[in-house]
């Protein structure tokens, strides 16, 4: 059944059955930073928060589970999901291979005008720095088609996935730097060879790209640790 759409086209909460608006809720607020690392999620106060039983937002729950976005504890209740800085180092080299194959099959079979596209999508999001809401949501939908244009389903479904773990941990460490381009690795560099249909250097430097700013941002949040910031801007 598909989902129901609003006036404006979108899906809203208040369009959804029960236990996918809590879902829609609770991943939104999770992955805008919004629902911080390691906060306790209470399902009898969600369920106040959305006017609905505490049924459906267990349910939510468990499924965010299943996406790595919460962890269940026995007897000790649910929390925003605290990777440890080898989980988060593990998540974007396998991030980094996986996109870096995408990007050498598109180096091979994506047309001059969707690289065209892909460099626009570049361009427009070098635009929005000062604007990091609208920077992440751009960044997310430049790699997304990146990876689609590699005509791989299953591989883009992984990829998904994987970059929604980190998320909130590039939404944390781009909150406090005034630039998240890392110099040196940034999107436009992908441009030349998917132009010359390079598929190893298109791997290479996406792959590059996507670990360096892993690194970055594992950096980033053991110095705040070291500091005792843990949990405040990095």
């Amino acid at each position: 059944m598909a989902a129901p759409i609003s006036r404006n086209g979108l899906i809203s909460q208040e369009d959804l059955p029960p236990r996918a608006a809590a879902h829609m809720y609770l991943r939104n607020g999770i992955l805008s930073g919004v629902i911080p690392v390691g906060a306790r999620l209470r399902s009898e106060e969600i369920a106040q928060q959305l006017n609905m039983s505490r049924m459906p937002v267990r349910d939510a729950l468990r499924q965010l589970e299943s996406e790595g976005l919460v962890t269940i504890r026995p007897n000790r209740g649910a929390i925003v999901t605290n990777l440890s800085l080898t989980d988060i180092e593990e998540l974007f080299e396998i991030r980094g291979a996986l996109e870096g194959l995408a990007a050498s099959i598109t180096a091979q079979r994506a047309t001059q005008e969707e690289i065209d596209e892909l460099e626009r999508r570049i361009l427009d999001l070098e635009k929005m720095k000062s604007d990091l809401p609208k920077w992440l949501e751009w960044h997310d939908a430049l790699h997304d088609r990146l990876c689609q244009l590699s005509g791989r389903r299953e591989l883009n479904e992984q990829i998904q996935k994987i970059r929604q773990r980190v998320r909130p941990y590039i939404m944390l460490y781009s909150s406090g730097h005034d630039d998240p381009e890392l110099v040196g690795y940034e999107h436009r560099l992908f441009i030349k060879p998917l132009r010359e249909r390079d598929a190893e250097s298109a791997r290479s430097r996406v792959e590059a790209h996507i670990v360096a700013n892993g690194r970055s941002i594992i950096a980033a949040i053991a110095q705040a640790q070291i500091s005792g910031q843990s949990g405040q801007k990095l």
